[in-house]
Formats: structure tokens, sequence, C-alpha cells
């Protein structure tokens, strides 16, 4: 659903290694094993808090959330629902 908002926001805050394979990178592919990192999880984490207006919690910082672009997507639609409903 996001995939294209999240790519755009890997491609300006990540590592070379990363960006040399973001064209090839698959929705469920492991992103720690292709290189990314904490400081690289930190940097995703502020682009998608500016690109979406939502807020992480630190239990949803969880390793798992960030492992693959289809599992930030997933937390991106459940922060987005949460918000709706709460708004």
């Amino acid at each position: 659903m996001y995939d294209k908002q999240i790519m755009k926001i890997m491609e300006s805050s990540l590592g070379e290694e990363l960006l040399e394979q973001a064209d090839s990178i698959k929705r469920e592919e492991d992103l720690f094993l292709l290189g990314l990192d904490s400081m690289n999880v930190i940097r995703l984490i502020i682009g998608i808090e500016d690109e979406f207006g939502i807020e992480f919690l630190d239990h949803e910082i969880a390793k798992e959330n960030w492992r693959s672009i289809q599992a930030i997507d997933n937390i991106i639609q459940r922060k987005k629902d949460t918000d709706d409903l709460s708004g």
C-alpha cells in the first residue's frame, strides 16, 4: 500500500549498500540481511514519522516491525488506522 513512499524514504535516508539494491528489494526481503542497521532504522523511522505525520511508541520500534518493506507497510497501516479511530 505504501511501498513507493517507503522506498522514497529509504532512498533519501539509508546507506549506500541499501541504495544500490533499492530497485531489486522485494517486499518480504529481510532488510537487515541487506545491510540495514540500527542507525538506518532510526533514520527510516524519522522519515516515516515526518512523511505520514505519525509517531511511533517505544514498543513499536521492535526489530520485527522494520525487517522488511512489508513489515514497515504493516506498521504504518496499523498506526494510521489507530490514529483515524482516535482522531
